[in-house]
């Protein structure tokens, strides 16, 4: 066979077999969830997990902290049933001895794990729990977990499996983990008298309102995706996007169509150029009203007020991705996008 004819039979070989390799990881393998879970036949405190970028995760070493593990594959992913879970876990508060991980189920796909590593290791930083890659299905398979849905363990102090769950969350459930984690609310406190633009405590009355405060000027070209965003490389999108301003000004031009607007206001303090508000107004600057709310001249920062006019967020700096779900319930949006999928030009959603 000639050299050339036999590199292309070579390199079609090889890409018929990664397909292939890529259908059978890509499968469907939800199971049923059983009505009652099967027995664990190990010790949980022998589970491990390796991690090349941070400490490894060993259950035995957590005894003496409340822990809980927020386990999820590719299929409950894409099911989003654990989201009412993960939001309430990242929005609550906690005693200091409780612990949470997040583990992503990962077994068959080894053959993909530099790429996969090198991925999250953009996005563990969004995270707000330590979140690890189980690329031998140990935490799975050894809590007896059904494959396909979000699973949820939570272990006491001694080491012992105090909840174990597959599925959806419902609001008794979710009352029975919070009773065992000793989790709470975050607190409200009252806003104090201020004006942003158009808003004040009088205008705000009976609605929810978002006052964002930029630091910095902000180009609606610095935002990726969307008409006249960015469309560069993927990994300068994502340090644009990693700018405090810039992610905020994009968290708010995103929910800008998606708000009730009978029920929610909103203005941005700063300095935008070539951004086009549907809903949300503007105004240049706010001094009085960020040294109202004990905000420095420089720092960027979100500030959401209820409809009984209390303070029930307040976040400077850069709003990681776990925070959107918290910002989208207070809003009443089901999500809120972080632009990539628009960059990339495909339907992936963040949040």
């Amino acid at each position: 066979m000639p050299r050339a004819k036999y590199i292309l039979a070579t390199v079609g070989v090889v890409v018929l077999g990664l397909i292939g390799a890529g259908a059978w990881m890509l499968r469907d393998r939800t199971e049923e969830i059983p009505e009652t879970l099967e027995e664990i036949e190990i010790d949980p405190m022998s589970i491990r997990i390796p991690d090349e970028e941070q400490p490894e995760l060993a259950l035995a070493e957590l005894k003496g902290s409340r822990v809980f593990l927020m386990l999820e594959d590719k299929d409950s992913w894409q099911s989003e049933e654990g989201r009412p879970r993960n939001r309430a876990l990242n929005r609550w508060h906690y005693p200091d001895d409780v612990r949470g991980y997040f583990v992503t189920d990962l077994k068959g796909f080894e053959l993909l794990k530099g790429r996969i590593n090198k991925i999250m290791g953009a996005f563990r930083p969004e995270m707000r729990f330590p979140s690890y890659l189980d690329f031998k299905g140990v935490m799975f398979e050894g809590f007896k977990m059904p494959r396909g849905h979000s699973g949820l363990i939570v272990l006491n102090k001694d080491g012992e499996v105090a909840l174990r769950h597959s599925g959806p969350l419902d609001e008794a459930k979710l009352a029975e983990l919070k009773q065992l984690l000793d989790a709470r609310e975050p607190v409200a406190e009252e806003a104090p008298d201020f004006v942003v633009g158009d808003l004040s405590n009088e205008a705000c009355k009976g609605k929810t309102c978002l006052l964002a405060f930029l630091s910095e000027p902000v180009k609606r070209s610095d935002i990726p995706g969307g008409p006249g965003g960015f469309r560069g490389d993927r990994e300068e999108g994502f340090k644009l996007f990693s700018k405090p301003n810039v992610r905020l000004a994009g968290l708010m031009e995103r929910t800008d169509s998606k708000v009730n607007r009978d029920a929610i206001e909103g203005v941005i303090a700063g300095d935008l150029t070539g951004f086009n508000f549907k809903h949300w107004s503007t105004t240049p600057a706010a001094d009085e009203a960020r040294a109202a709310f004990k905000l420095k001249p420089d720092d960027t920062a979100l500030v959401i007020i209820n409809k009984d006019g209390d303070v029930v967020l307040r976040e400077t700096g850069v709003l990681r991705f776990f925070q959107f779900g918290t910002i989208a319930d207070l809003i009443g949006v089901e999500e809120i996008e972080d632009g990539s999928a628009e960059h990339r030009g495909d339907a992936k959603k963040a949040g």
